[in-house]
């Protein structure tokens, strides 16, 4: 899974006959897979968009599963509302990155303990229950439990810090996916039909 508005490099950015003069690459992004180094940032600098900022995005999207939505981040119309009347004098852009720092601080992933490197070991354990809690609660199927493991995958992906996300390789050895491994290769049929 690619966000394609984003998938170039330096010097392709610097083409002028992909990017005219005037003209800014970023514009191809969207705003709510962006991670927190690029989103909050108004001129965040091509370099910020490292393998870090794809794996905070996979996070999106494990999250969108889950919920069944790709609106996880858009704020309720009461919290729009405030952004509105607060925010007013202030540009889009603004507004957008305080909707976005809203939607995470519920979720739990703006939190003192995900931000904080001095934060410490229990702090971090009780964030990643935090968000754990506020994303079962907007679970639109609450009869039919999310996976421990799915929701720690999210959790590992989506950390604000770049550097506490979890790797493509460490992903791929998530239990997650040793566990979905596991039960593909243990599926029989319960039952036969007859037709």
């Amino acid at each position: 899974l690619i966000d394609f508005g984003s998938a170039l490099d330096a010097q392709s950015a610097a083409d002028a006959t992909l990017y005219p003069a005037g003209s800014d690459p970023t514009d191809g992004e969207t705003a709510t897979y962006q991670p927190p180094e690029v989103a909050l940032t108004a001129d965040a600098p091509l370099q910020a968009r490292t393998i870090a900022y794809d794996l905070w995005s996979l996070g999106v999207i494990v999250l969108e599963l889950l919920l069944g939505s790709a609106d996880i981040f858009t704020p309720d119309m009461r919290t729009a509302a405030i952004i509105a009347i607060t925010l007013g004098r202030e540009s889009a852009a603004v507004q957008r990155r305080a909707a976005l720092a809203h939607a995470w601080e519920r979720l739990g992933i703006f939190s003192p303990a995900s931000v904080g490197r001095s934060a410490s070991a229990e702090d971090r354990k009780s964030a990643r229950r935090k968000f754990i809690a506020a994303v079962r609660k907007r679970d639109p199927l609450p009869a039919f439990p999310m996976s421990e493991q799915a929701l720690d995958l999210a959790w590992q992906f989506l950390q604000w810090e770049p550097a506490r996300r979890m790797s493509a390789q460490e992903a791929l050895n998530h239990p997650f996916f040793q566990a979905t491994e596991s039960r593909a290769s243990e599926t029989t049929a319960l039952s036969t039909w007859s037709w």
